[in-house]
């Protein structure tokens, strides 16, 4: 396109149409309606996660660390962004035909091109740093410096370099400036080819997006915990798997873009593709904190009252009938019931019932029987003050 400089009509199309096909200035053929639905979904997707971020960590209270700083920041960096890339629906439109764009229109396209190119750069940069910075905080134990905490800032450290350096050739591409976007503009020239850097940003980026993908789950499959816990968990980091899928893709199209003279129409692929990239990012960085944020949600005082007042009903039914007596406590034995730990999670515990075919299974029987009595004596203290203990030692009984 750099020898568009010496168009001189400026009212015919950029590139000349297919055999039989006709240019079509006043209203090309476009897919603006995939392009807004698009954009929408991105915008709320990634508002929807980031609220429910800050609101976990808000809930938490929380230090602000780095991951909040660079999130906030990306963040700031993605609703302009966004709009950019809506813009483009009534800047040419998204997959319209170079023939279908005059030559006079060409700056404006590139324009919005230019400046979207210039966001993606640092937005995706940063949003990866944080998603790398969170792994670090949450598989490696506060001030251990192990193999995995040195990847994580090993690729930080080439996230950053790679983004500083791709956004200086951006923006020291062409002489004078303006020349980035306006190719008319006279006695303008280009260092190097805008969509020889697309495809190199490409690649790099396709690369760099594999990294938060495989680093934890060597670390997920190593915990101790059940396959379907491990899957599950797996698939919650793994969420990153769609953004590295957009990434190849987006490969696969800014080399055609490269090699094509319908550079306008590819284009429109290439920028919807980033869009989807960095929404992704945004979910990968955000989807840790959503079950807290749920868990937050409904676990409200009121609920939390509920829930108290029905534990303490159905364990005042269960022991209406019962003594101190050591009769009691074996038939109690005998009910079976008896308290799981699910692995160390936070759940309530629950009841399970062990047949005598399991029992058996040990091979013995109980060889000692050690009995004690527990008493607990509260006094001074007001009703009140009572139940607060028991709710606080529910192990505890009252001895009457």
């Amino acid at each position: 396109m750099l020898a568009l400089r010496q168009a001189i009509d400026l009212d015919g199309s950029l590139i000349p149409p297919p055999p039989g096909v006709e240019s079509n200035f006043a209203n090309p053929p476009n897919r603006n309606d995939l392009g807004k639905a698009v954009d929408l979904t991105s915008l709320v997707l990634a508002t929807v996660f980031f609220i429910l971020r800050v609101y976990t960590r808000f809930k938490l209270r929380s230090r602000i660390n780095i991951v909040d700083v660079l999130s906030t920041l990306a963040f700031i960096l993605w609703v302009p962004y966004v709009y950019i890339n809506y813009r483009l629906t009534y800047s040419g439109g998204y997959f319209v035909h170079t023939w279908d764009i005059r030559v006079r229109d060409l700056p404006d396209f590139q324009y919005v091109i230019f400046v979207a190119s210039v966001l993606y750069i640092p937005i995706l940069s940063i949003v990866k740093m944080a998603i790398l910075f969170e792994w670090a905080h949450i598989f490696v134990p506060r001030g251990t410096r192990n193999s995995f905490w040195w990847a994580c800032h090993i690729a930080i450290a080439f996230v950053a370099a790679w983004g500083i350096l791709a956004l200086i050739l951006l923006n020291v591409n062409c002489t004078p400036f303006e020349a980035n976007w306006n190719l008319l503009i006279p006695g303008g020239y280009c260092r190097f080819s805008f969509p020889a850097l697309t495809l190199s940003s490409a690649i790099i980026n396709f690369v760099l997006d594999l990294v938060p993908l495989i680093l934890p789950q060597k670390i997920i499959w190593s915990l101790n915990m059940s396959w379907s816990k491990k899957i599950g968990v797996s698939l919650v980091f793994a969420v990153g798997l769609l953004g590295v899928i957009a990434a190849l893709i987006r490969v696969v199209l800014t080399a055609q873009y490269v090699s094509t003279t319908d550079t306008i129409y590819f284009v429109s692929q290439v920028g919807l593709l980033a869009l989807t990239e960095i929404t992704t990012g945004f979910l990968v960085l955000c989807t840790p904190s959503i079950p807290k944020a749920f868990d937050s949600i409904v676990s409200k005082p009121r609920l939390l009252s509920l829930r108290a007042w029905y534990s303490r009903y159905k364990d005042s039914k269960l022991n209406s009938g019962s003594s101190l007596s050591h009769d009691t406590d074996i038939s109690a034995a005998k009910a079976g019931r008896y308290q799981q730990v699910d692995e160390r999670s936070l759940i309530p515990l629950t009841d399970v019932r062990q047949s005598k075919t399991e029992i058996s299974q040990y091979g013995r029987g109980i060889t000692r029987e050690v009995r004690f009595t527990a008493t607990t004596e509260v006094a001074g203290q007001a009703d009140a003050g009572h139940e607060q203990y028991r709710s606080q030692h529910p192990w505890a009984r009252d001895v009457v």
